[in-house]
C-alpha cells in the first residue's frame, strides 16, 4: 500500500483565508468610526469577526467548487474570491439581523 502523499501547489484555501481575515479586518477598522484596532482583543469583538471569516470562508468555498467546474483553478480561485466575499459579508449581515429578531 503507497502512503506518499503527492506534492502540490499552493492549497487554494490559503488565498481565500487570507483575503477573507484581510477583509474582516478592514470591516472591523471602518465599523466603530474611529478608524482603529483598540478594542479587537475584547471577546465580543473577537466573536464577531470569527462569525465574519466563517461566512466569508463558507461562501468563498462553496463559490470554489462551482467555478472550479467551469474554469482553471487560478482562475476559480480569483472568482470565489470576488463572488464569496460580498455574499459571506451580506449572509452574515443577515444571520445577525435575523438572531436580532
Amino acid at each position: 500500500m503507497n502512503l506518499t502523499l503527492k506534492k502540490t501547489s499552493t492549497p487554494c484555501i490559503v488565498p481565500l483565508a487570507i483575503a477573507a481575515l484581510l477583509i474582516t479586518l478592514l470591516l472591523f477598522f471602518i465599523d466603530e468610526g474611529n478608524y482603529s484596532f483598540e478594542n479587537i482583543t475584547h471577546l465580543g469583538n473577537i466573536v464577531a469577526l470569527s462569525f465574519y471569516f466563517l461566512g466569508m470562508m463558507l461562501t468563498q468555498s462553496i463559490s470554489l467548487a462551482v467555478a472550479e467546474r467551469f474554469m482553471e483553478r487560478s482562475k476559480a480561485v480569483l472568482t470565489s474570491i470576488i463572488i464569496g466575499i460580498p455574499v459571506g459579508v451580506m449572509a452574515t449581515i443577515f444571520f445577525f439581523l435575523a438572531l436580532r429578531g
